[in-house]
Order: C-alpha cells, then sequence, then structure tokens
C-alpha cells in the first residue's frame, strides 16, 4: 500500500508542480525522508495526508486507491 499512496501523492506533488523539498517542508520532515515516503520505504502518515489535503484544499481520499473505502480511511485515522 505504501506504493500506491506514495504514486499517488507523487503524481498530486507533480501536477501542483512542486518540488519535493516543498513538501517535505510542508510536512516538516528532510527531503530524503520525503523521497522514501514517495517511493513507498515509509509509510505517509495519515496527518501528513491531511497537511497536503488542507493545505491544497482537496479531498483526503484522492490519496488513497479507488477501491479503499472511507471506513479504511477512517481507521487510519484513529490509529
Amino acid at each position: 500500500m505504501n506504493n500506491i499512496v506514495g504514486t499517488l501523492v507523487r503524481k498530486f506533488r507533480l501536477e501542483q508542480n512542486q518540488t519535493q523539498l516543498a513538501f517535505a517542508e510542508l510536512l516538516g520532515v528532510c527531503e530524503r525522508h520525503y523521497r522514501k515516503l514517495e517511493k513507498g520505504q515509509k509509510a505517509f502518515l495519515f496527518e501528513h495526508l491531511m497537511t497536503i489535503a488542507e493545505a491544497f484544499n482537496v479531498d483526503i481520499k484522492m490519496f488513497y486507491p479507488p477501491h479503499f473505502s472511507t471506513k479504511y480511511i477512517l481507521k487510519e485515522a484513529i490509529s
């Protein structure tokens, strides 16, 4: 799942014409750690995805694969 989310976030970042450094700073992580998030070597925290969604005024569901239900996303939020 980390790879899928990382790919979706990367696609979104590129659509917004943003650098990895800009997103790393937005999330409060170093650029090296951010690269690992996009590559799926580390997992995005729910808080990371919320931060991106709020900063760009988009629905957090866009960072989850289509087959994931809202129930799964809510479970991630409380875990």
